[in-house]
């Protein structure tokens, strides 16, 4: 069995321009979804579960200090499976500066099983800024996951991130459909 380091790199190419894929109306339609991608998920399976995977603090790099516009250093980074009917759907990476850990948002470095997206979706003072996509291929640390779960990847997986603010404190998802994702039918 393949040795995975966690946590997974996702430093590929990510973009904005959405023109740049192929994308299918399905694979579009669950890409750009502005929704809870949670209860999305527990709308098409009837048991919803979160596998966590991990969580470590690290640090910060330039690049990902602009992206989540702040001046954090470290961050906690939470990894996580995200499973419908016992089947693995989803890979969810997210990522959050130790500022953003702070007063009622403290609750977010504890969440265990809990999903994330039932959290935010629940904050009124939520925002979401625009997506940007990037594929997976089959060399990716993402697809070696993949394979580990014993779903080998045949096509590119996509993935999704975005920053969303709460309270004006950012946090970063990263969202990768695994293989079994009804995103790909």
């Amino acid at each position: 069995m393949q040795h995975i380091n966690f946590p997974l790199s996702l430093n590929n190419e990510w973009t904005s321009d959405y023109a740049r894929f192929e994308l299918s109306p399905n694979l579009a339609d669950w890409l750009l979804h502005t929704g809870s991608l949670t209860e999305r998920l527990k709308a098409s399976c009837d048991v919803f579960y979160v596998e966590l995977l991990g969580q470590h603090q690290i640090q910060l790099s330039n690049n990902m200090q602009k992206l989540l516009d702040c001046d954090d250093e470290q961050a906690c980074l939470r990894e996580v499976i995200l499973r419908c009917d016992d089947k693995p759907i989803v890979y969810a990476q997210s990522l959050f500066p130790l500022s953003s850990l702070t007063g009622e948002q403290q609750r977010l470095a504890h969440l265990g099983h809990q999903p994330l997206g039932e959290v935010l979706f629940q904050d009124p003072s939520m925002q979401r800024q625009p997506f940007e996509l990037a594929t997976f291929d089959n060399t990716s640390a993402v697809a070696k996951l993949s394979n580990m779960l014993g779903h080998t990847a045949v096509q590119p997986m996509f993935g999704r991130r975005s920053v969303f603010r709460v309270n004006h404190k950012p946090i970063l998802v990263n969202e990768i459909f695994l293989p079994l994702s009804t995103a790909y039918q």
